[in-house]
């Protein structure tokens, strides 16, 4: 596989109580940049995005064929081989709602999963991991004072880059977005825009929206599934400014899909 590959999805095929979700998807995600999942309500984008770390594992009757690699430590192993509580730490995951243990402080919230983990240990250690993440997701001035306060106490947009933050904690290599935005407004969605694209530096990006002009400031590569099939998969400018499916383009155009085969 290529040197510039973050994540391998083959022949992917996605069953839950026998219907059909995703159908025989097959792309090669890029290392170190912000690929976007576009598609319309139902399209398979959550599914696609989960299946990635297992995480589809957890829903009742489901059935999943094909292969996903998953680059770890500079090398390729096969996702559903990997132990899944360490791939899912290496692959981490932030939920379209925030989802913190509210009852937790912002502290605990940030040292749990490390102390679990044996990522760090000690007080010291564990306090300097979680200033160096909540900073890394431009939380830590916002929370410095009150990191004894419970997390429910935070807002929506506070919550959400915690939560990014007690996911890079873990030290993953690749981050799942899933509509993280959804609900917020528009000061916090930019916020976490901007974290999204500075996190590229450091991680591989893979981000559902349902937001075209989201995937157009926040993305490098865009993919467009539809019907649970992959449509169409490039550099954002190609697929914006010159799509080379005409569903891609009804999609971006904002036209009505509904009822179109593919």
């Amino acid at each position: 596989m290529l040197d510039n590959v973050a994540v391998s999805v083959k022949d992917l095929h996605v069953s839950i109580d026998k219907k059909e979700i995703l159908k025989g998807i097959s792309i090669d995600f890029p290392r170190h940049a912000v690929t976007a999942i576009i598609g319309p309500s139902g399209s398979g984008k959550t599914m696609l995005l989960r299946s990635i770390n297992r995480l589809i594992e957890l829903l009742p009757n489901v059935k999943v064929s094909g292969k996903i690699w998953v680059r770890i430590e500079n090398k390729f192993h096969e996702a559903y081989v990997l132990d899944p509580h360490y791939l899912r730490r290496k692959v981490g995951y932030v939920f379209q709602k925030p989802n913190p243990f509210p009852h937790l402080s912002i502290l605990k919230n940030m040292t749990i999963g490390p102390m679990l983990n044996g990522i760090a240990k000690g007080k010291e250690s564990l306090e300097r991991l979680a200033e160096e993440k909540l900073r890394e997701a431009g939380l830590w001035d916002e929370v410095k004072e009150r990191l004894n306060d419970a997390a429910w106490r935070l807002s929506g947009g506070q919550q959400q880059r915690l939560c990014i933050a007690r996911a890079l904690a873990l030290e993953p290599e690749i981050i799942l977005f899933d509509e993280p935005t959804t609900g917020l407004d528009l000061y916090n969605t930019k916020r976490i825009e901007e974290l999204m694209v500075r996190l590229k530096e450091k991680y591989t990006i893979i981000a559902v929206t349902h937001s075209v002009d989201q995937a157009g400031r926040i993305a490098d590569f865009i993919a467009f599934i539809y019907n649970g099939k992959l449509i169409e998969f490039g550099s954002t400018a190609s697929v914006l400014k010159s799509p080379t499916n005409e569903l891609t383009e009804l999609f971006i155009t904002g036209k009505v899909l509904d009822g179109v085969k593919v």
